[in-house]
């Protein structure tokens, strides 16, 4: 089966639970050496070549793995047999020099590996590792240069620079699934501009676009989505004869927010199963992003800087953290749809079928 058709159909992310069953209903106990997360999520870096006006990280302290700390966190995902690592972060992860040697170790353990990144700060040496990824999604945000540095306050020749690393990592990519991002803005966000972006990437050989949308200062976006509903089957149908898929159709919907508002004092079955963890580039550790984004208190699990990373998933402090944490479902869920179809599965133990070339990633 062609990258297309995987892609193409494939089932929703929420269903890669179900590839996953005799870790979540596996019973861990105190005198267990520690409760590995299926996923892991890595900041390495909050230095970043880039000052987009939309980041949510644009109040940057610098922070950065040092190189020994990085490569304990990859050891301790490989010693508790992590499934998956994504690497992304506040910062631009290829601008970490011992990024290379991650992937590298990550990947010859059996772990899958996903790379964000906005594409820029490729070397020869580099683009071989990525390669070696499962996926890759580069932040290419504009179909055209004027539209891209404005979004991300960069010139054109680093827009030219973007085009050129991506083609070459077409090119070269054997079984890596290249992902772009759109933005979607006030701006640069009708049908036209979509169809603009589509004809871009598809020269590129970009298997995979992922729309987002931009926030306004209140976190909300100012753009009508009935509108991008109205369009669905155009842009849809313009993918397909260029061999894209797309998430406009999930981009659409709005299921997550009405599920926080009926279930707000539950204990989060993710939290509570440990499926997912998250390092960030000041060493802290979390459940989830939506932890770690919590203005309210520090709801860290620990931090790499003081202690392995499998003594902080070790049960008893996994026990005493997370009864502090998990009593809410947090404002702001990446995770929500996961979560939704986890506790369904927890009410009916009805198994149902998981068809996705990600299903390691959580």
């Amino acid at each position: 089966m062609n990258t297309y058709d995987q892609l193409n159909n494939r089932t929703s992310k929420r269903m890669r639970i179900y590839a996953h069953l005799s870790r979540i209903n596996k019973k861990y106990n105190l005198k267990s050496l520690y409760i590995p997360p299926i996923s892991m999520e890595i900041f390495p870096t909050n230095i970043c070549n880039s000052s987009c006006k939309f980041c949510a990280f644009h109040e940057r302290k610098g922070e950065h793995l040092d190189n020994n700390i990085f490569e304990s966190v990859v050891e301790s995902c490989i010693e508790m047999g992590v499934k998956s690592v994504t690497i992304s972060g506040g910062g631009e992860p290829t601008l970490h020099q011992y990024l290379p040697i991650a992937i590298n170790k990550l990947v010859t353990h059996g772990i899958q590996v996903g790379l964000i990144t906005n594409g820029v700060h490729f070397s020869e040496e580099l683009e071989k590792t990525i390669n070696k990824c499962s996926w890759v999604r580069v932040s290419l945000l504009a179909g055209n240069a004027d539209q891209y540095c404005r979004y991300m306050k960069f010139n054109r020749e680093q827009f030219d620079k973007v085009i050129g690393n991506l083609s070459r990592l077409a090119d070269s990519k054997q079984n890596m699934i290249l992902g772009t991002t759109m933005m979607l803005s006030s701006e640069y966000g009708d049908y036209n501009s979509i169809i603009e972006y589509l004809d871009v990437v598809s020269k590129l050989k970009v298997d995979q676009v992922f729309f987002t949308e931009m926030l306004d200062d209140f976190g909300e976006f100012k753009m009508n989505k009935d509108y991008y509903r109205s369009i669905i089957d155009s842009v849809i149908q313009h993918a397909e004869k260029r061999n894209i898929v797309t998430n406009i159709r999930k981009f659409t919907q709005v299921e997550s927010q009405p599920y926080i508002d009926k279930v707000p004092n539950e204990k989060c079955s993710i939290i509570e199963k440990n499926l997912i963890g998250l390092v960030v580039p000041d060493g802290r550790v979390f459940s989830c992003l939506g932890q770690y984004t919590a203005i309210d208190n520090d709801r860290s699990l620990g931090n790499v800087n003081d202690q392995d990373l499998t003594k902080i998933y070790n049960p008893a402090n996994l026990n005493e953290k997370n009864q502090l944490i998990c009593e809410n479902v947090c404002s702001y869920c990446k995770n929500a749809s996961t979560r939704m179809e986890l506790d369904r599965y927890f009410c009916s133990k009805k198994v149902k079928k998981v068809n996705d070339p990600h299903h390691m990633f959580i």
